[in-house]
């Protein structure tokens, strides 16, 4: 699909859209007439038969032409018998047309054409992209020299035609600049600019263009529009746009692009790659284009009204994107511009009935059945470089300059030096507790603490609360999470954490071990838990915090108080769930270590102090995110004044770092280096690289789910539904395609397979046409038809029909390639 024909022009500086006519040229049907009357007429005398008025058809001959009791609409060469002229040049509003009352009017430019064609003998003709295109003999032309292609001739001739001259040929800087953007979407380096200004060989630009399209980038760019064209989304949509991985589709149609696939290939195996004989794991991947349709699994729904709309979604899409059709506007009635009838409709609809996905389903990360474990099908080339890199990383922070790692001790120490300087902890009078949704099983106790009776499923706790009066402003808020008899081995919550595995980090990238360490990322061993199992004392775990100071209970007018948070610290807590991780809103968060005794606690200190006697309330939001079984059981806030007592270093570190550097010995020095490497400010650009190569090598070498199609064993049956009402049926179909498109190909399955070899038959009128308007829109920016998805009535006229219909003849005889 690399239309080198179309790309060889993208140098041409060409005038061809939108130019006037010199002189009025002999009306067609097609091109000047049948835009009017599709705007004006066909809704009410047009092929929808329940919308037509008085038994007229206007976009047929047989009708508009028909004697009707001694008078016609339309009376070829004759304006005075013709009563479409006689009410459209009306000024009775009781007779004219169309209708006052329905906010249409005919503009006198309108009225003249439909004059003239009248007079001119009221020809008309099939809808033109219902036409198989034909080849045009190349078009004779003024300047012979100009022309470098087949597409230059047409051009040329329609330059020709307008009396104008080409534009004079783009400059080498301007020209590479257009063919960077054109076929990478990326702007060529200044070297690049350079080396081809300087390549006066005859053949550098054909040269050129053969290096982009040898690019990867050259399938990004071309699958943007098909991506756009397929609904591609990595969420599921609606309400709940929980997340999905259908990116190994996407890897599939850069690919495509990339390796030159013919076009009738990646059609059929988009639409039916899972029906093919002997299907491959990447045929099975392409079938997710139509998995691309938004799914939903909120509560309330109903599941087949939902597999009705998400059929209904693949056939709009269906039209638009691969048939240039609206095929979507018969869904409730036929068509009421296009020769499309509901049970063309309904027929189409029931090829993709059949599948065997759950009309409720889409859950947070969770790809809906049916679905299946692949790896991405691009051959990126890439491993040796990334593991490269990474162990080149990995050795920067496991040898980390002496100076930097001291100059981070000294900060270390003054914040240490600092920490419960004036501090006084107030306790909070608590108001009110709530969660976003009704909920039950929670309550305040003794005015001061939260309980949570359960699990449950409620995962998010707005709080509000007093503010003590204090002296001093308040410079944080500390939440204390008591142990509680109700939870499992009398702990914090009712959830169970599993040790982290032996040599794991947890969840942050950490460094390369040296021989002999027992753990990456100086905190203690793996696996040292106090003695404790999971299983024998519950736990939980915060995944997000934030608090609103207000001058009225409830009111949250002022910013999130911790969206600036300036330290955040903790008594205890696992390697794998820091305290700041209570500042994202991802799956990270703050746990304690299992070994703790008593109370835990977790203090955030405000980026700005607030002052209780203007600001006297606080309301915080405490979220156990998508941990629902992972709740605490019983806590309290506490207004901070002064500095934290805390400190964002684990205990045992703290008298390594307050000890000078030359009396620590090999293994604290060691400890020190490893946790300076794995949480300092200085290392951070590093461990966010080698945390992006490790998920780009994952990416690349293991298997991830991706949406397929199937045919279920027990497939639905498909009736025509009255205006569309997933509870109304009437008359039971089956699959099969529009009446006024060529039947499918002898001996074609009454499958999705049958559909994708209808679709891609060489002798199909549309396919080609569409393919090539694409490609000359990614190129040029406007399709030679301008509504890139509508060749129906209601579309726009191509703006060179000979040449859309030679490139998209030429298309199929290159092979679809």
């Amino acid at each position: 699909m690399k239309c080198t024909s179309l790309l060889l022009a993208v140098g041409a500086a060409c005038g061809f859209a939108g130019l006037l006519r010199a002189e009025p040229a002999p009306l067609e049907f097609n091109r000047d007439v049948r835009s009017i009357l599709s705007e004006n007429c066909f809704a009410c005398h047009g092929f929808d038969e329940a919308a037509r008025e008085a038994d007229l058809r206007l976009d047929v001959a047989e009708s508009a032409l028909a004697d009707r009791g001694g008078y016609a609409a339309i009376v070829p060469g004759d304006l005075e018998a013709s009563e479409v002229w006689l009410r459209i040049s009306s000024d009775d509003e009781s007779l004219v047309m169309p209708p006052v009352d329905s906010h249409r009017e005919l503009s006198a430019e309108q009225r003249e054409i439909l004059r003239r064609w009248i007079a001119e003998g009221a020809k008309y003709e099939k809808h033109w992209s219902f036409i198989p295109p034909v080849k045009a003999v190349l078009p004779e032309v003024s300047q012979p020299a100009w022309v470098r292609n087949e597409i230059d001739r047409f051009v040329m001739a329609r330059l020709d035609a307008e009396g104008l001259k080409p534009s004079p040929e783009a400059d080498r800087r301007m020209l590479v600049r257009r063919l960077y953007f054109d076929l990478t979407g990326l702007p060529p380096s200044a070297e690049e600019v350079e080396a081809f200004v300087n390549d006066d060989s005859p053949d550098a630009y054909e040269r050129l263009v053969d290096r982009l399209l040898a690019s990867p980038h050259y399938g990004e760019r071309m699958a943007l529009e098909w991506l756009d064209a397929a609904r591609y989304s990595d969420t599921n949509g609606y309400s709940i746009d929980g997340g999905r991985h259908m990116w190994l589709w996407r890897d599939w149609v850069i690919h495509a692009f990339n390796t030159n696939k013919p076009y009738d290939e990646f059609l059929v195996e988009q639409l039916a790659g899972d029906l093919l004989p002997d299907r491959t794991e990447a045929q099975l991947i392409a079938s997710g284009f139509q998995r691309n349709n938004m799914v939903t699994h909120e509560g309330g729904t109903i599941p087949e009204e939902n597999l009705a709309n998400y059929n209904i979604d693949r056939v709009k899409t269906l039209g638009e994107a691969v048939l240039g059709l609206t095929l979507g506007c018969a869904q409730c009635h036929d068509h009421k511009y296009d020769p499309i009838t509901q049970r063309d409709y309904y027929r189409l609809f029931a090829y993709f009935n059949t599948l065997s996905d759950q009309g409720l389903d889409g859950n947070f990360g969770v790809n809906p059945k049916p679905f299946i474990e692949a790896k991405t099908v691009l051959p990126t080339g890439e491993l040796p470089e990334l593991e490269s890199r990474m162990a080149e990383i990995r050795r920067e922070l496991g040898n980390p300059e002496k100076d930097a790692v001291e100059a981070w001790v000294e900060k270390q120490r003054e914040a240490l030096a600092r920490r419960g300087k004036d501090m006084e902890l107030h306790s909070a009078d608590l108001l009110k507790v709530s969660t976003p949704n009704a909920g039950s099983g929670f309550d305040i106790e003794d005015g001061k603490f939260v309980r949570i009776a359960g699990a449950g499923g409620l995962v998010a706790y707005d709080v509000s609360m007093r503010l003590p009066e204090t002296e001093k402003p308040i410079t944080g808020v500390r939440v204390v999470f008591h142990p509680d008899e109700k939870a499992p081995g009398g702990g914090w919550g009712f959830g169970k954490l599993p040790d982290p595995p032996n040599g794991s980090p947890g969840l942050r990238p950490g460094v390369a071990p040296r021989k002999g360490d027992a753990s990456t990322d100086g905190s203690r061993p793996p696996g040292e838990a106090g003695g404790y199992k999971s299983s024998e004392k519950g736990t939980f775990v915060l995944t997000s915090f934030s608090a609103s100071a207000e001058s009225v209970p409830g009111d949250q007018v002022n910013l999130n108080l911790l969206r600036d948070a300036r330290r955040v610290t903790a008594d205890t807590w696992r390697e794998e769930y820091r305290p700041e991780g209570v500042l994202d809103t991802g799956t990270s968060g703050w746990s304690p270590e299992l070994s703790h005794d008593g109370p835990v606690h977790i203090t955030v200190t405000f980026a700005e102090p607030i002052d209780p006697a203007k600001t006297p309330f606080l309301t915080t939001q405490v979220n156990f995110g998508i941990h629902a079984p992972l709740v605490a059981a019983r806590f309290e806030f506490l207004a901070l004044t002064g500095e934290d007592d805390g400190s964002e270093l684990p205990a045992d570190l703290i008298p390594l770092v307050e000890k000078p550097a030359d009396q620590r010995s090999a293994d604290e020095q060691r400890r020190v280096e490893r946790y300076f490497a794995a949480h300092s400010e200085a290392t951070k650009r590093l461990r966010i690289e080698l945390a992006n190569l490790e998920e780009r090598k994952k990416v690349l070498t293991e298997k991830f789910t991706t949406m397929v199609m199937d045919e279920s064993p027990n497939p639905r049956e498909t009736f025509i539904l009255e205006r569309g009402n997933y509870a109304a049926p009437t008359e039971k179909v089956t699959a099969g395609t529009p009446e006024v498109l060529p039947p499918p190909p002898e001996g074609a399955p009454a499958n999705r397979l049958g559909l994708a070899l209808w679709i891609a038959q060489p002798s199909h009128p549309l396919t080609a046409r569409v393919a090539v308007n694409r490609f000359w829109k990614t190129l040029f920016g406007s399709g030679l038809v301008r509504t890139a998805a509508d060749f129906g009535n209601q579309g726009a006229w191509p703006s060179h029909p000979e040449l859309l219909d030679w490139l998209a003849v030429d298309f199929v005889e290159s092979s679809w390639d």
